[in-house]
């Protein structure tokens, strides 16, 4: 358990982060970094949000599926800008895992999660052209949709290893 904390300590240092890890979950193994017992990848390739949720899906483990990141509370959605911003993302933004591809408008997370946070740019977004959720520092990092074909970095998440 020590090993996992000086991992995850290291990782944040470098990536001038700090943050309190759980003592009931091992933190996640670099590239990834832990936060409330999930762990996130932010993956610099720029995909599709769909090739970019596939892409995270390969990652998924047994009982532990890996999808495009979900938020539930501004801790949450901080904590992934600032992933964001130490990988030095471009100012286009990353794929979060919210898409409206079903029905327009109603926006939901690829893991299936029932969280209703959203900091979208007010007042234009969501608009009804788009079906695909970022965040970007063209946005004031804020969420906003947009073409799901549009090529970004995203944002993984996973649940911890329970040890």
């Amino acid at each position: 358990m020590k090993n996992c904390k000086l991992i995850s300590v290291v990782t944040l240092l470098f990536m001038g982060l700090s943050l309190k890890t759980s003592d009931t979950y091992c933190p996640c193994h670099p590239p990834w970094v832990a936060f409330n017992q999930e762990c996130y990848l932010i993956v610099m390739q720029k995909m599709s949000y769909q090739d970019a949720e596939e892409h995270c899906l390969t990652y998924s483990r047994a009982l532990r599926e890996c999808h495009l990141a979900s938020v539930a509370n501004d801790e949450e959605y901080d904590f992934i800008l600032g992933l964001a911003v130490a990988a030095s993302v471009d100012t286009s933004g990353l794929w979060l895992g919210l898409n409206d591809r079903l029905n327009a408008l109603d926006f939901v997370w690829t893991d299936g999660s029932t969280s209703s946070y959203r900091r979208w740019n007010a007042p234009n977004q969501p608009d009804n052209n788009n079906n695909c959720g970022r965040t970007s520092a063209n946005h004031d990092y804020k969420m906003s949709d947009a073409t799901c074909s549009t090529k970004l970095a995203s944002v993984c998440k996973v649940r911890q290893r329970n040890v």
